[in-house]
């Protein structure tokens, strides 16, 4: 039984690495379910196709579906029993590998392929979200009594923050559904909308606090049942349609900073994290981690897709960025470039060829590398 318990992380390490696993899928197939959809056509459509259409219709809403309850249901219960047998801490770095297994298998899934600059900007993510994890507050927090639970909610601070949270995702709301036209602020808004309302961990971990040390029913427990259940289902919906728009791994990066970004500025004013956490090491290793998680996003953002010669220098990246989409492979006019090359270089060919022919083979040539 003691050597069981001394072995109890590994059962931890494992259930979090299925929940990443079942995490990263459920993404996939929801962008798959979207894709699968048929265009809207005004003419109409003989029966064959009609058929065709109504079985595409329902494998998207079957793909849908699963995706939705492996996020919204199987990948957290995954996560919830994890920690019943190893620390925070330890499972910590293997939360990343839901961008990971993104990566991998975007292209056999959906047929995306991330470019190399996404590829790096999800890297760093990964890099930045496993050291603001290790480097954050991993202690534990009093039992809350509803006398101190009205305190903390009629706190300026804190209503401050639920206004000032209110009324910027209203505004990246809007911006989401009827802004369209502005493709830098619409693409960010659909990015970070999901993520956002999902850091809003406060509404469940309070509600299960006052489960836990109260005796009596209180009003407070349902309300905040009902906003964890909210908050959650908003964010899955959110990304959901961030997938129908953009690729799984814009949409999956771009969730996972927007939420360590709002569940650190709510630790901050609900739980004062920073006055938690133990160690200038610590303190000095969590700005970092945000910092490399900011320069993700802007890769992200710019949408600029590097050349793969930029990248070469870095040896270490090169297993990463062999299977990555060229800069050149959206360019329609990329074969049409590759003939022309081709002709130019059988032309230089041929008069090389006659140049040796007739003798003068040393002056074409040298006319030819341009050092005549």
């Amino acid at each position: 039984k003691s050597q069981m318990n001394n072995n109890a992380w590994i059962f931890g390490i494992i259930l979090s690495v299925m929940g990443s696993f079942i995490g990263a899928f459920s993404k996939l197939l929801i962008r798959k379910s979207w894709k699968l959809l048929p265009p809207k056509t005004e003419s109409p459509l003989s029966a064959e196709n009609k058929e065709a259409n109504e079985i595409l219709v329902k494998k998207s809403k079957l793909y849908h579906l699963i995706g939705m309850v492996g996020m919204g249901i199987i990948n957290p219960a995954c996560g919830v029993v994890a920690m019943a047998f190893a620390s925070p801490a330890l499972l910590a770095p293997f939360s990343g590998l839901t961008l990971v297994w993104v990566i991998i298998f975007s292209k056999q899934m959906t047929g995306d392929l991330p470019n190399c600059t996404q590829v790096l900007a999800a890297t760093m993510i990964v890099i930045g979200e496993v050291v603001v994890t290790l480097a954050g507050d991993h202690g534990q927090e009093e039992p809350l009594s509803i006398d101190k639970f009205n305190d903390i909610y009629r706190d300026s601070d804190m209503i401050m923050y639920m206004l000032s949270f209110t009324l910027c995702f209203a505004v990246v709301m809007y911006i989401a559904k009827w802004k369209e036209e502005w493709k830098f602020a619409h693409k960010i808004a659909w990015g970070i909308g999901g993520g956002s309302i999902s850091g809003l961990l406060m509404f469940i971990k309070d509600a299960l606090d006052l489960i836990s040390t109260s005796n009596r029913f209180h009003w407070q427990i349902p309300v905040f049942i009902f906003l964890a259940i909210f908050v959650g289902v908003a964010g899955l919906i959110f990304l959901s349609h961030c997938m129908k728009r953009f690729d799984a791994t814009y949409s999956a990066s771009m969730f996972v900073v927007s939420y360590i970004v709002s569940a650190t500025v709510m630790s901050t004013i609900r739980y004062n994290m920073f006055d938690r956490i133990n160690g200038p090491m610590q303190l000095a290793f969590y700005p970092i981690g945000m910092t490399i998680l900011f320069i993700g996003v802007y890769f992200l953002m710019v949408d600029k897709q590097f050349k793969f010669e930029q990248w070469k220098s870095l040896k270490f990246l090169a297993p990463v960025f062999r299977s990555c989409k060229r800069e050149d492979d959206d360019n329609p006019e990329m074969p049409l470039i590759k003939i022309k090359k081709r002709k130019e270089k059988m032309e230089l060919a041929d008069i090389a060829e006659k140049g040796a022919a007739g003798g003068g083979g040393g002056k074409i040539d040298g006319a030819i590398t341009g050092t005549a």
